[in-house]
């Protein structure tokens, strides 16, 4: 027996509609967190910072896993700040050479490593939107049909 999806969400719209507004708040708030990172909405402080020197230390993961993570050391004009970044960017940031950082709160990050796929969440987003709006309509049209 082959399990079809959307045949099942048109049985059911409203179940569709409710899982697809869960995961729309959800890339909701990744997408206003990226759009944050990328300066397009107000919420972040950035700074310019001067790289001291960068390195690499064991960092705890899920369960119990250790990695290996890559950090640079940063003096801002708000202090010293140990910054993870990508490891594939390490080249980049040699002693003396700048970095911006984001500062939310208290916790200070690299704007490098803190980028996300924006656009494709966007997509995402909207993918989503369209999906609830669908289902509501198709969810009044069952109920308005069976009334």
């Amino acid at each position: 027996m082959k399990f079809d999806i959307f045949a099942f969400f048109k049985k059911y719209p409203i179940l569709a509609v409710a899982i697809l507004s869960a995961l729309a708040l959800y890339t909701g708030s990744k997408l206003t967190r990226e759009a944050q990172i990328e300066g397009l909405v107000p919420g972040l402080q950035i700074m310019e910072a001067t790289v001291i020197d960068s390195y690499t230390q064991e960092v705890s993961g899920r369960r119990g896993r250790t990695s290996e993570g890559c950090f640079v050391s940063a003096r801002s004009a708000e202090g010293l700040h140990a910054v993870r970044i990508d490891c594939d960017q390490r080249s980049q940031y040699e002693p003396g050479s700048g970095i911006e950082l984001l500062k939310d709160g208290d916790s200070v990050e690299s704007r490098s490593f803190a980028r996300g796929n924006f656009y494709i969440d966007l997509l995402l987003f909207l993918a989503e939107l369209f999906g609830v709006i669908y289902y509501f309509r198709l969810s009044r049209k069952t109920a308005a049909a069976s009334a």
